[in-house]
């Protein structure tokens, strides 16, 4: 993956750049059209591996889309800043953002019974660190928890969602509770 990322910087920002690794090599690689942006588009990576996956964000991203909980997102996000220091880099130019599944319920009582069913089918630690459940209050407080622990988007799935007025009824909430 670093190998990969570094290739497409270099398409990104070089006219014919040349590039040997262990896993990938180019030769004066075209890449037309070029990017509308003078940098290329903004390189995401996506996890939460403490050792490779973020030090590789430290090094080559402009944005990491992690995974967890309030407490899991801070202790990713301060390893991700230690990374950033060991590489001499400002984290300030790296974006955060959370990857997570929203339920959302019409009651408190509807979303525990959402949460019990999909903890018995994918874990009560999935449920805890990568799934949002609750009523549009209890949602609205979730998701500022993340975005005080360090989260400046929030990027959601929506498995329940079975029609635009359901996606529509999501993104309410989460205007509501973000704004």
């Amino acid at each position: 993956m670093e190998e990969a990322v570094q290739i497409c910087r270099l398409m990104f920002t070089e006219e014919r750049p040349t590039f040997e690794g262990r896993y990938y090599r180019i030769k004066e690689a075209r890449n037309i059209p070029r990017p509308v942006q003078p940098s290329g588009p903004p390189i995401m990576i996506g996890g939460s591996g403490p050792k490779r996956t973020l030090r590789a964000v430290a090094r080559y991203a402009d944005m990491c889309n992690v995974f967890g909980g309030p407490e899991t997102l801070r202790k990713n996000i301060e390893i991700l800043h230690n990374h950033c220091a060991d590489v001499g880099r400002d984290p300030s130019g790296i974006k955060v953002t959370r990857l997570g599944s929203l339920f959302l319920a019409s009651s408190a009582d509807e979303a525990e019974q959402l949460r019990q069913g999909v903890a018995g089918a994918m874990g009560e630690e999935w449920t805890q660190e990568a799934a949002t459940f609750g009523d549009a209050d209890s949602v609205a407080e979730q998701l500022q928890a993340l975005v005080d622990a360090g989260a400046q988007e929030l990027i959601f799935n929506l498995p329940l969602a079975n029609n635009a007025d359901d996606v529509t009824a999501a993104g309410e909430v989460l205007k509501k509770a973000l704004s």
